[in-house]
Formats: structure tokens, sequence, C-alpha cells
């Protein structure tokens, strides 16, 4: 992967990933939010090496500005920490899945559609980040599941920064949630 990685403010990009671990921001029905706005959090602080075409385009959230290449960012809470297997990432659904016409429950490995290069693994609870290949998510992808899960191992991915310690943002999400009520 081209992205250097030590030109990343990790700490302030934690900063959000923390400022958004409430409850509300936890629901189904502002998942997509505290995702896109996850997203947007490591392009800012990326020191100006990607675009977040996250919005855009369907199974990649950024484009290396040096290479071209396609990043796709998964997080979740406890990514990193199965206590099965310890290091383990947990199952995650594959979006770019195009069953061209095809009943979901009928999926196939082949209909995966390989829309990134790389993959950013996020634990927003550890605050730590890994990546891995499209290569190695396609190798990993459960055929037996409903929908077309990866399970990687710990040998899977490469970690880049474990137990972050996020920078205090002087305000949380339910802070803003506020301020919009006020205005409504």
């Amino acid at each position: 992967m081209s992205i250097d990685f030590s030109r990343v403010n990790f700490e302030r990009f934690f900063g959000w990933v923390n400022a958004s671990n409430t409850k509300q921001m936890k629901s189904s029905s502002f998942r997509g939010l505290r995702a896109h706005y996850t997203e947007k959090s490591f392009y800012k602080w990326s020191d100006n090496q990607l675009t977040h075409v996250g919005l855009f385009d369907n199974g990649r959230d950024f484009i290396i500005k040096e290479t071209g290449e396609s990043v796709e960012m998964k997080s979740q809470l406890g990514m990193f920490n199965t206590c099965k297997n310890p290091g383990d990432c947990k199952p995650f659904v594959l979006k770019n899945f195009h069953p061209s016409g095809k009943d979901k429950k009928d999926w196939k490995k082949e209909d995966l559609i390989k829309t990134f290069d790389y993959m950013l693994l996020v634990d927003t609870k550890s605050m730590s980040v890994g990546y891995t290949t499209w290569d190695k998510v396609y190798e990993c992808v459960d055929e037996t599941a409903n929908d077309p899960k990866c399970v990687l191992k710990k040998s899977d991915y490469t970690m880049i920064v474990h137990n972050v310690t996020p920078f205090e943002n002087d305000c949380d999400v339910d802070g803003i949630f506020s301020l919009i009520e006020e205005h409504l």
C-alpha cells in the first residue's frame, strides 16, 4: 500500500471516532452517517494523500492520489478483539456484491466485483487500524454465509497502529445533536 501512514494523524482521526462512540451514533438509524464521517475524518487527517469518494462510488471510499489505487474502509467496535481467536477480525459483509439479477440468497463468490485494491480495517473500540488487500479479502470470503462475509485471521492483515490515544475534542456527537435540536 502506498499510503505513508507516518503522515496520518491517527490521534485526531480517532478523536472523531471517540466523539462518535455514543449509543445514538451506534444505532441503525445513524450507522451510515457515522461511517461517512469516520471516512471524512480519515481523509482529513491523511495529510492530503487521499481523495474521498465514499458518497459517490460503490465499494470504495478513497483513491490514493499518488497511485490511483482504491481503498475501502471497514470499521467495527472490537474489529480485532474476537474472544475465540484474539487478533482475528470479526466477520464483515462485503457491499461490492452485484448479483446481476440473482436472488440475494443465491449469491456465489464469483459474483463479487473487485472495487478496491486495499481495505483499511478500523477497530473503534481499541482505536486500532490495519489493512489488507482485495486478493486476501476475496480469498477469505465465507461462501456458506447468507451474505458475502469476509473472515480474516490475524495473519491476513497488517496492523498499522494499535491502542491509539484519541485527541480530546471539545464537543461530542451528543453535543452536536443538541445544537441541531435547538434549531428545529
